[in-house]
């Protein structure tokens, strides 16, 4: 009768005895991490990338299998190797080995998962887009041959907004696989050309890139939704719906649950949507707000696309209306406010919309521009979120929604537009015309206007290169600038420039006694012969002096650069200033936004 006792003592004693490593492991919770490493060349490592990358995982110091789990059955332990967009790999990991991998050689730092949140049959009309053989439309083709990507809940592949009427195969040399299971009526097509999903975004769901939530549905509809007539929300609204790009191929990337997006999924989501060969990348995905870009696993990501010829436009997001709550503000995207549109008396910006200045780069105009973002009327799928509105337990096919995430496919679809009219134009180019046509921290450089966006006369451009002196003058030192540009870079031999001195088509100028003077270049896109004459629109008590006042071209892309002077007619306004520059031929008016931020901003 006594042995009992005796076993439950023994037990309780081995309790209180040190654990083997290995099992101390065991115990040990595992998180969810992303690694981010230094260019390969400078980390050394032989092999596949994804060798490279398992070569990061602690071996001796835990007892673990670097491609399992503990017990063998619990999933490899590398949950993501990044290849394109992002140096480096999502893993499994206990404190103790993300400690061990942090003071390995060769990793610049490791990120805990964290968890973003999701940031009309009209607004196409709206913005000077109608059928006819003369307009933007009919000449960009409607978007034909361009692929956009849209990182999001899925879609609704049945949906008579994705049918193919009208749409060409897919471009030669697209990637892309499709992931959807037998699906009634429904499944990838000319219209839909890839679907994928990833992490807890396919895990939890019945077929992955089907849309469970609506949000993904209604994002790529507005961007490059077909032609579909009598769309209408229980008889309201009816008319012919579609898309900005209807005739645009769509890629689909299921990142997001029904409420979050794991960043990790994301990243994962970027790099696929680059190896497969999307011309056009849509996240409606809330940000990081105010972290350094060296920090911000998204904008080293689409630092990476932009450098292969992608353009990136997101959400600025719905935090608004405080100032500084901008999100996504990495010059090298297109970060888009949501305006209401012509149903109000006057367009404006929304009250829920993010507002600039970015805290990470305050010398940059962030948002960069306004798309509809109120009341858009656009294809949804069923969602329990949104029962309460259907007739009979049927879910709606068309739903209203307002937020960044709705006005930054409008600038998606636009994008695309501009691509398949002129698809030798570098990112930065396309989001330039973007600017052409409240409060410029509120709206940006104003609304998006794509009927004249198409014929633009001059550009601002940028690409890669141009941004690593910006990046070395905004202090993230060799190692941080080496961390965005995927390549090693020493400031010390790059001749740093400030924020103002960017090639940007707005200019921030942090304007106190002292006059400053910065430098743009202009390349001519418009009429080979042209004179432009600079024209100045700011308050009487700031000077600005352009020089040359006058442009004069003689070729197609030929560039031309020239200076601006901005400095107090009188004592300096604590209030700021806010005016534009605008170059002015017979044909075209390049509008450039100057702003002079308030005492404080």
């Amino acid at each position: 009768m006594e042995k009992p006792g005796w076993c439950i003592a023994l037990a309780s004693l081995l309790l209180l005895l040190p654990h083997p490593p290995r099992v101390a492991a065991y115990l040990q919770e595992r998180k969810n991490y992303i690694v981010h490493l230094r260019p390969r060349d400078a980390a050394g490592g032989g092999g596949s990338v994804e060798e490279w990358h398992r070569s990061f995982l602690p071996r001796a110091s835990t007892g673990l299998d670097a491609d399992a789990g503990d017990d063998g059955n619990d999933g490899p332990r590398i949950i993501y190797s990044y290849t394109d967009v992002f140096t480096g790999f999502a893993a499994r990991l206990t404190d103790e080995e993300a400690e061990a991998i942090k003071a390995t050689d060769g990793c610049a730092r490791l990120y805990p998962e964290v968890f973003l949140p999701l940031a009309t049959t009209r607004s196409p009309g709206f913005l000077g887009l109608h059928l006819g053989n003369e307009g933007f439309w009919s000449r960009s083709g409607f978007g034909h041959g361009v692929v956009i990507g849209i990182l999001d809940t899925g879609i609704l592949p049945s949906h008579p907004s994705f049918g193919d009427d009208g749409i060409q195969p897919p471009p030669k040399g697209w990637k892309g696989t499709c992931e959807f299971k037998s699906i009634a009526g429904g499944g990838c097509n000319n219209k839909i050309i890839g679907a994928r999903a990833f992490g807890s975004a396919a895990v939890n769901s019945t077929a992955p890139p089907v849309d469970d939530a609506g949000h993904g549905t209604h994002t790529a509809s507005t961007a490059a939704g077909n032609f579909v007539e009598n769309a209408n929300v229980r008889g309201n609204a009816d008319g012919t719906a579609s898309g900005m790009a209807p005739h645009a191929h769509l890629a689909i990337y299921k990142v997001c649950t029904r409420s979050r997006c794991s960043i990790m999924d994301i990243i994962a989501g970027l790099d696929a949507a680059v190896k497969d060969g999307v011309d056009v990348l849509s996240f409606s995905i809330g940000a990081y707000s105010g972290t350094q870009f060296n920090y911000d696993p998204i904008a080293i990501a689409a630092f990476k696309a932009m450098e292969r010829g992608i353009f990136v436009s997101c959400a600025a997001g719905n935090a608004g209306p405080d100032p500084g709550t901008v999100g996504n503000g990495a010059p090298w995207m297109l970060t888009v406010a949501a305006g209401t549109m012509d149903r109000a008396i006057r367009t404006n910006v929304t009250f829920f919309s993010s507002r600039g200045p970015s805290k990470a780069s305050p010398g940059i105009l962030k948002p960069d521009i306004t798309g509809p973002g109120m009341n858009i009327l656009a294809a949804w799928a069923p969602s329990e979120s949104h029962t309460e509105f259907s007739d009979g337990g049927a879910d709606l096919s068309f739903f209203v929604e307002s937020g960044t995430s709705m006005s930054t496919p409008h600038l998606s679809g636009i994008a695309a537009l501009l691509k398949s009219l002129h698809p030798d134009w570098s990112p930065a180019a396309i989001k330039d015309e973007q600017y052409r046509h409240a409060t410029f921290y509120a709206m940006g450089a104003g609304y998006a206007n794509p009927a004249l966006a198409f014929d633009p006369g001059l550009v601002y451009d940028l690409h890669a290169d141009d941004y690593i002196p910006y990046l070395c003058g905004l202090g993230l030192g060799d190692d941080g600038v080496t961390e965005i540009a995927h390549r090693p870079v020493a400031c010390g031999s790059v001749k740093s420039i400030t924020e103002a001195e960017l090639n940007y088509p707005s200019m921030v100028v942090n304007l106190l006694a002292q006059p400053i003077t910065v430098t743009r270049t202009v390349t001519n896109v418009g009429k080979a012969r042209s004179v432009y004459t600079a024209v100045v629109d700011m308050p009487k008590d700031v000077s600005v002096v352009v020089q040359p006042p006058m442009l004069r071209f003689t070729e197609l892309k030929e560039k031309q650069s020239f200076t601006v002077t901005v400095r107090w007619a009188g004592e300096p306004n604590v209030a700021g200033a806010e005016g534009n520059l605008k170059w002015v031929c017979d044909d075209y008016i390049v509008r450039s936004p100057i702003v002079i931020p308030a005492k404080g901003e």
